[in-house]
């Protein structure tokens, strides 16, 4: 009896340790290809925007996981980032097996704890949460929530007093044992932006002893930890290679950044160590000069032994494309070997308005600057799964969609999370990223199956073309019934990618990439399968179906399009599988390509009405080739 008590005891131990190895160590070797592949990465339905990646082991199983924490555009708000944060996770040996891990935190626990001018934080109505970031402390063992809130001001989504110091706008640090938290062990206002005694930092009233220079507008621009970014830099280990102590730090800022150390408890500003402006971005991010051009969306890695400070970047691209428009849309980055810089801007990692086309790729009937989506904020920063680096951002999906003229039709509560893969490299010993495509594949690498059915909503292209009157898209639309709430109301297959002729003329969506490998064989009937519903206004359309060379890098020219099928719509109102024959150029389909759907209209532009320009003539749920 006894032996056998040691026995089991032993190997009770030995679970123990490899579940403790599991916590300390990262999971290293290839990467595997995730099963069903798509992007966004998340149901068609979820809306989590301005994610910041982290590895962590599952507290219950020891897996390693990406957690993507960010804010959450949900349905019973009425723009963007609302009172909740959601989280999900997906295990490093399938990245497309994301799992809802609930409800991380929610505005009303802001309730009674004491803010930074020492009095009980009363929740406003339109209160919101503003993307957050969360990091692991190994000496605490604990998880801590960085997140800002604010007020809207009249319910126009604009953040109330946010230059102003009113105490609307502030930080606040969350605590938990658990990565998805809830994070409500302990609740804490952060000082970030405010001095001791509650009045904030400005140009008019700096910290004691901070480097660099503040904001020199009109307004002082503290915004009380605006966009939190968080480093926990691991400084000491014991001989067995365990962390004994951290140094933390803390970014944030609008239109100007702000970084400093934390003290041991995560949350206190430790005095002398505060930087803004230039002693951070350095002349060549300066939000007027430089081509790195700061703007928001702080968020801050180390590499080895380079720390990599990624942001999102404002005003014309000056160091990318000559006459391009501005770059709202962009994540830029910079490096340092010092955890607050300065950091020497590099260049840019994403784009969430796509491809910049030119020449022949440009449309017909366009001109001038052409991206192949549309443009709105981003936010987020980078992952490594394994071997492969991946870029997680996010897209907006609009308002209303392809709306007639005169409609401001901006990113409302629509944007969902995105992903692409990017290099991490080296020339000597300073490190570079190469820039990311924006795809259909999400954490895939090597292509879509062509072979299997996917959501049509994961397109990454979209353009009209022809004479181009309204500034519209046509984008992926959720039904917005219960939507974001839990994962158990959906219950719910239909999330169209819904099309629009904005110009009465042609329309025209894409995917990057599907992979044929050695190609279809000429023995086989090949045809893309399209589940849609018609509008009775779609009769008669023509739909073709196109096929590109995969471009090796961004910006690279796709080269000829060629036809490979073509169907036409009849306005059949049913849910029905469209078949659409592929009997052109069969022997161009190897390895991967870029597939193109145009919807061209009999009708010529001028001789249709103003109200039928930009109607929905289908809404599109799945997409696969079929061979038969």
């Amino acid at each position: 009896m006894k032996k056998t008590f040691i026995i089991c005891l032993i190997a009770i131990v030995a679970v123990i340790i490899i579940v403790i190895v599991k916590t300390q160590f990262k999971l290293e070797g290839k990467y595997n290809l995730p099963t069903n592949p798509s992007n966004p990465y998340l149901p068609l339905w979820e809306r989590i925007p301005d994610a910041e990646p982290r590895i962590f082991p599952d507290p219950d199983t020891g897996e390693e996981r990406v957690y993507v924490y960010g804010s959450h555009d949900a349905s019973d708000h009425t723009r963007y980032c609302g009172y909740r944060y959601v989280v999900w996770s997906a295990p490093l040996t399938d990245m497309s097996d994301w799992r809802y891990e609930g409800q991380a935190f929610h505005r009303d626990w802001l309730t009674g704890v004491i803010n930074e001018k020492g009095v009980p934080h009363e929740v406003h109505p339109s209160e919101s949460l503003y993307a957050p970031d969360v990091v692991y402390n190994p000496v605490t063992k604990k998880y801590y929530m960085y997140a800002f809130t604010a007020m809207e001001r009249d319910g126009a989504g604009v953040l109330k007093l946010l230059y102003g110091g009113d105490g609307t706008a502030r930080m606040f640090v969350g605590e938990s044992t658990r990565p998805a938290g809830p994070f409500n062990d302990k609740i804490t206002f952060c000082k970030a932006g405010w001095h001791d005694d509650g009045t904030p930092i400005s140009k008019e009233n700096p910290p004691a002893n901070f480097t660099g220079n503040m904001y020199t507008g009109n307004n002082p621009q503290h915004l009380g930890g605006f966009d939190p970014g968080v480093l926990v830099d691991v400084v000491e280990k014991d001989s067995k290679g365990n962390p004994t102590k951290v140094r933390t730090y803390l970014f944030w800022g609008f239109t100007w950044p702000y970084a400093v150390e934390l003290e041991e408890d995560m949350v206190t500003l430790k005095p002398g160590t505060m930087k803004a402006g230039d002693a951070i971005i350095g002349a060549s991010m300066a939000p007027i000069n430089g081509p790195g051009r700061f703007f928001e969306a702080s968020s801050i890695r180390k590499i080895n032994d380079t720390y990599v400070f990624v942001y999102a970047r404002s005003g014309p691209i000056v160091d990318d494309v000559e006459g391009a428009p501005n770059a709202f849309s962009q994540l830029g980055y910079g490096t340092s070997k010092n955890p607050l810089g300065p950091f020497e801007y590099k260049g840019i990692i994403v784009d969430n308005r796509g491809e910049w086309l030119r020449g022949d790729d440009i449309p017909y009937g366009m001109s001038g600057n052409v991206f192949d989506w549309r443009q709105d904020n981003t936010h987020g920063n980078m992952v490594k799964v394994k071997d492969q680096w991946f870029i997680l951002y996010h897209r907006s999906t609009g308002g209303a969609g392809g709306v007639a003229p005169g409609v401001n039709n901006r990113m409302g509560s629509h944007r969902q999370a995105t992903a692409d893969a990017i290099d991490v490299y080296y020339v000597g010993d300073e490190l570079f990223i190469k820039r990311a495509q924006t795809t259909s594949q999400g954490f895939g690498i090597n292509g879509l199956d062509p072979y299997k059915e996917h959501d049509a909503g994961i397109v990454c292209h979209g353009i009209p073309i022809g004479n181009v009157i309204i500034d519209t898209r046509n984008f992926v639309e959720s039904q917005w019934v219960n939507r974001n709430i839990l994962p158990k109301l959906e219950g719910m297959d239909w999330n169209p990618l819904r099309i629009h002729i904005n110009n009465t003329m042609n329309t025209r969506v894409g995917y990057r990439y599907f992979n044929f490998g050695k190609g279809v064989s000429a023995q086989k009937n090949l045809a893309l399968v399209l589940t849609m519903k018609e509008e009775e206004i779609a009769n008669g359309i023509t739909v073709n179906v196109y096929a590109a060379d995969a471009r090796e890098n961004y910006g690279d020219k796709e080269g000829r399009h060629y036809l490979i099928g073509s169907t036409k719509l009849t306005g059949n109102t049913n849910l029905r599988k469209v078949e659409i024959p592929v009997t052109q150029n069969l022997d161009q389909l190897k390895g991967m390509k870029s597939i193109y759907i145009e919807f061209s209209s009999p009708t010529s532009f001028e001789s249709t009405s103003l109200t039928a320009r930009g109607q929905a003539i289908c809404d599109i749920n799945k997409i696969q080739f079929a061979l038969n």
